[in-house]
């Protein structure tokens, strides 16, 4: 599920270096391909693999 992201530029100002960078990450991650599924069930068995170990 991706969320709308809301950009508001007026926030940031040219010296707030922490709010623009929150901008750009949550920019970058909208634009980021999910993981689906599939891809979710094999991060848990590996996950889980080295839990057992």
């Amino acid at each position: 599920m991706s969320l709308p992201v809301v950009y508001q530029p007026s926030i940031a100002s040219e010296t707030d270096g922490t709010m623009r960078f929150l901008l750009q990450v949550i920019a970058i991650w909208s634009e980021s391909k999910k993981p689906d599924i599939a891809e979710m069930d094999e991060f848990w068995e590996f996950f889980r693999a080295i839990i057992v170990r």
